[in-house]
Order: C-alpha cells, then structure tokens, then sequence
C-alpha cells in the first residue's frame, strides 16, 4: 500500500512529535523523578515565579492559587520540603511570615529542563525555517 505524499508528511510530524515527548520524559524520569503529579510541578512552578518576581510566595497564597484543599498543599509542600526542593524562611520585612522558595538544586534541574525544551523547539523551528525556504524555492 503506497501512501499519499501529504499522509507521509503528517506521520512523519506525529513521530517527530512523539521523539520529542518520549526525549522530555526521560529527562523528566532521570532527573525530576520528584515530582509526581502536574499539581507537584505546578507548585514548584508558581513558588519559582513567584521569586522570580522577587515576591516570594507564602502558604496562603498558595492555597489561593486553587492546588487543592489545605490539607492537600501542606501534604504536598510537606513532601517538597522533606526532598529539599522547597526552601521555608522567614521573611525579611515580617518575622511573622514563613516565604517559599526554590532550591537551588531544584532551580538548575529547572534551567536544564528549559534547555532541553528549546533544543527541540529550535529543531522544530530550523526545520520549518528550511521547510519555507525550500517552497520558495520551488515557486521561483
């Protein structure tokens, strides 16, 4: 059975696709075998744009981010801070106040992950910078 070329194209993009996620999964299991679930990445996410903007979150306000329940957060936040990808301390202008912050063992397996993602994102885009090169070509 022959396929059509636009069918070819197509599966060839489905299993580049997949290459990629199968290459984002393995990071994931090698290095950030710590989170669990989406909720977990979420969290670190949001603690880390949090001191990223130099406001650094509190617990309440990542209950209000809408995770879960507060028993769900503090298990969750727990669990983060036993493996020590959650930092807790105090914060500077209120002694009263407990901030969350992003270890920096958790912010450099962050940083790679992002390399990582731009590596493929890169390829996908020299591919179809080279993709419209070569439809201008041929429409000379």
């Amino acid at each position: 059975m022959r396929l059509h070329k636009w069918t070819m194209g197509k599966t060839i993009k489905f299993v580049k696709t997949f290459a990629s996620l199968l290459i984002l999964s393995r990071f994931r299991r090698r290095h950030l075998a710590f989170i669990q679930t989406l909720e977990d990445l979420d969290m670190i996410q949001t603690i880390g744009a949090g001191q990223a903007e130099n406001r650094p979150l509190t617990f309440k306000l990542l209950c209000l981010e809408g995770f879960g329940s507060v028993a769900t957060v503090q298990r969750r936040l727990g669990r983060l801070k036993r493996l020590g990808i959650v930092n807790q301390s105090r914060a500077p202008h209120d002694k009263r106040n407990l901030v969350l912050t992003v270890s920096p063992k958790a912010c450099r397996l962050v940083r790679q992950l992002g390399r990582v993602m731009h590596r493929i994102w890169c390829k996908k885009e020299d591919r179809r910078k080279a993709q419209r090169a070569a439809s201008r070509a041929d429409r000379r």
